[in-house]
């Protein structure tokens, strides 16, 4: 093995020997990261960024989209782009495209519920002309497989609820719903969707209501000429439509509406047995 070469204090070979001074060996340089991961980061950002501007209707949206665009289209420029400035190109048009699908998402919600408010409001006036007027029959199967038929619940008061799975007012209706058969167990209440049965089963399965819940599309009108939700329909323990009601409401009036007709006509049997013992 070669000695490692020194060097004398007065710098000429040979003279007085001072400390050795060891030259260490080259080493190679570290490698690169491979240029493709960088270019696919790259791509990735860029893509994130058209995606997320073309989405995006608030700055929260473009500015990062952007921001990731240009970082992209800088990296994809260069020969050899560094991956950390390629990651960063991801990144900002990732959280652009998630900013924009997000806002997509809360506006979208907010036009479907603000698209089933107008529908009840030009629905109230066609709905009055039903109240007072025999409830058609229909009968239809529940998500257990149990038959339905509005004639046969004759003798109690029915509250038929039209609903959508994806309605957050129907959600939340339906508490009161499930409270009220509860707390009055002389109330049917039959809530219906015009959705697959599979999905309104699993709905009805997540809820474990004390009501009866049934997926139907061919209904008679009134109940089956429903483009708003929820909507109610109130019959009488005679089989007669006491009201229809549009959208939620607040318990104290779900249980005003649905024992309105039936707490009179408790009052009227009443005072007759009165003046008869009288």
């Amino acid at each position: 093995m070669d000695e490692p070469d020194t060097i004398g204090e007065l710098g000429e070979p040979g003279g007085p020997a001072g400390p050795a001074v060891v030259i260490p060996p080259q080493t190679a340089p570290a490698a690169a990261p491979p240029p493709e991961q960088a270019d696919m980061l790259a791509l990735m950002g860029m893509v994130f960024g058209i995606c997320g501007f073309c989405m995006g209707v608030i700055p929260l949206a473009v500015f990062p989209s952007l921001v990731g665009f240009i970082i992209s289209v800088v990296c994809l420029t260069k020969k050899r782009p560094g991956r950390g400035m390629a990651l960063s190109g991801a990144v900002f048009g990732g959280m652009g495209l998630l900013a924009a699908t997000a806002m997509l998402v809360l506006i979208g919600s907010w036009v479907i519920m603000l698209r089933s408010e107008m529908a009840a409001m030009m629905d109230e006036e066609d709905w009055s002309l039903w109240e007072g007027a025999p409830a058609p029959e229909f009968t239809v199967t529940d998500v257990d497989g149990q038959a339905f038929t509005l004639g046969e619940m004759r003798g109690r008061p029915v509250v038929v609820d039209r609903f959508a799975t994806w309605c957050a007012p129907c959600d939340k209706l339906s508490k009161h719903l499930d409270r009220l058969v509860k707390e009055n167990p002389g109330i049917v209440v039959l809530s219906i969707s015009d959705e697959p049965e599979e999905m309104v089963r699993k709905h009805a399965e997540k809820k474990k209501t004390a009501y009866r819940t049934a997926s139907a599309e061919d209904l008679p009108d009134p109940f089956g000429d429903v483009s708003a939700y929820p909507t109610l329909f109130f019959m009488d323990p005679d089989g007669v439509i006491t009201a229809v009601v549009s959208g939620y409401m607040d318990y104290d009036t779900l249980k005003e509406k649905a024992l309105e007709k039936h707490g009179e006509a408790e009052k009227e049997e009443g005072g007759d047995k009165t003046v008869e013992e009288g």
